[in-house]
């Protein structure tokens, strides 16, 4: 993985330069992997796309194909952003989304975020 000054993070750079140059990977190390990019429109709310890299191991191109799995991480993205906004924004401070009944909390849960989901249309 790269980070925005193009170095290498948390990987080892010393395996990514063998993966490169196509020798032997100690398996400890190394995992096989799919690497799908595609283009985020106005991710940032600036009008700029953005490269977003989707990495899986889900290998096989055909199961699930590369825009559904580019679809299902977008919303995956949306739903986090609705919990961070109920979590932490609308809650207030100092308050959780809590309940003694976990199906009331469910239920609390899924009435906030579907009137957040109405709102915002």
């Amino acid at each position: 993985m790269r980070g925005g000054n193009g170095q290498c993070g948390f990987l080892d750079a010393a395996l990514i330069e063998a993966a490169r140059a196509g020798k032997d990977l100690d398996e400890g190390k190394a995992a096989l992997a799919r690497v799908i990019e595609y283009e985020a429109p106005n991710r940032g709310g600036d009008g700029k796309a953005e490269l977003i890299a989707l990495i899986t191991t889900r290998t096989d191109p055909r199961t699930p194909p590369a825009p559904l799995l580019a679809h299902a991480y977008h919303e995956r993205w949306e739903h986090e952003t609705g919990d961070d906004q109920l979590k932490t924004h609308l809650t207030g401070p100092g308050r959780a989304l809590r309940s003694k009944a976990q199906t009331w909390s469910a239920r609390k849960y899924t009435a906030t975020c579907s009137l957040i989901t109405r709102l915002a249309r």
